[in-house]
């Protein structure tokens, strides 16, 4: 499971450390605002491959149901998070493979 308490400007500065000599600039904290802000203004948004526990308590909330009309367990919302990031990655990478 990520580390949701850090913000996705924080994991984009560290993940681009090692290009960089001093990841805790302002600088590069300006350059993590900036990437996210493209991603926003394109349609996307950064979010955890593990659902947090808010984001699960939120689709429990709000009754998310399954075709024959059972809620799902909380397990099974993690488990469609998961297969929903999987199917978004293989597209991403073989666009090819859309509509399969």
């Amino acid at each position: 499971m990520s580390d949701s308490s850090r913000s996705p400007r924080e994991v984009i500065a560290e993940v681009m450390a090692p290009a960089v000599h001093n990841w805790n600039s302002p600088h590069y904290l300006d350059s993590a605002d900036a990437v996210l802000e493209a991603l926003r203004s394109n349609g996307f948004v950064v979010v955890p491959r593990e659902p947090t526990e808010a984001m699960v308590d939120a689709a429990d909330c709000i009754g998310y149901h399954v075709t024959c009309g059972r809620r799902f367990t909380r397990s099974e919302l993690r488990r469609e998070w998961s297969e929903m990031l999987s199917v978004w990655e293989c597209l991403s990478t073989n666009p090819d493979r859309e509509g399969e």
